[in-house]
């Protein structure tokens, strides 16, 4: 079986292919669980194991995410968290959870929010193989980390502990660490397009629309930076 798909990174978008060949057979590997698990994953682009991303609903445009890798540099999130400062995390794993785990603010400004009645937080997603964590009071202008713990599969496995790391610096379209004359631009360039999977960074106030008070956010943040 043949695949390959598309990570975006930032600004940049990275292409990956490859082949997989059933050596299992069937029934159970020690060391691989059920093949088709693992092969199923692999159709659906799942993201690495595991994976993180920040997740913004961007009015009638619908859900847009910003990856935040565990390597190399930081995934920057550039969009209003909105009156309480809220934000969402997505944690994907390539196998479903039983149980979520607990999150905590490991380094930065933030508040795990109180969940709402008959929910928790973390709580697992429409997929059965993802935690979302909703965050709130998340201070601008920082390297905010999360560190998801305690999580276990169906098979009652604990998993690792899983610090992911969102660098928040509001207006930073272009996710250079500072707002300037090019994330204004940039704005500009966007206004009077809805947001869709290329664009939805200049829509900072997730309206769903990029317009004047996109660039309007963008342009009384200018000169701030991360530190």
């Amino acid at each position: 079986m043949t695949f390959n798909g598309t990570i975006v990174d930032g600004g940049t978008t990275y292409s990956f292919n490859g082949r997989l060949k059933n050596k299992i057979g069937h029934g159970y590997s020690p060391l691989d669980g059920f093949g088709f698990i693992n092969a199923e994953a692999a159709v659906a682009a799942a993201l690495p194991t595991p994976g993180v991303v920040s997740r913004k609903t961007h009015g009638t445009a619908g859900d847009f995410d910003i990856s935040l890798p565990f390597n190399g540099k930081a995934g920057i999130e550039c969009r209003s968290g909105g009156p309480g400062d809220s934000y969402t995390l997505v944690y994907t794993f390539d196998r479903p959870l039983r149980t979520t785990g607990t999150a905590t603010v490991t380094q930065g400004s933030a508040t795990v929010s109180s969940p709402a009645a008959g929910q928790t937080n973390p709580r697992i997603g429409s997929n059965p193989n993802q935690v979302i964590v909703n965050l709130n009071n998340v201070a601008n202008a920082q390297h905010l980390v999360v560190t998801l713990s305690g999580m276990q599969d169906t098979s009652g496995n604990t998993l690792p502990s899983v610090a992911a790391r969102m660098d928040v610096l509001l207006g930073d379209i272009d996710a250079s660490g500072r707002v300037d004359s090019t994330d204004v631009f940039q704005a500009r360039q966007k206004s009077l397009q809805n947001a869709n999977s290329s664009n939805f960074r200049t829509d900072v106030d997730d309206s769903g629309r990029v317009d004047s008070n996109d660039v309007f956010i963008t342009r009384q943040q200018s000169l701030t930076s991360l530190p």
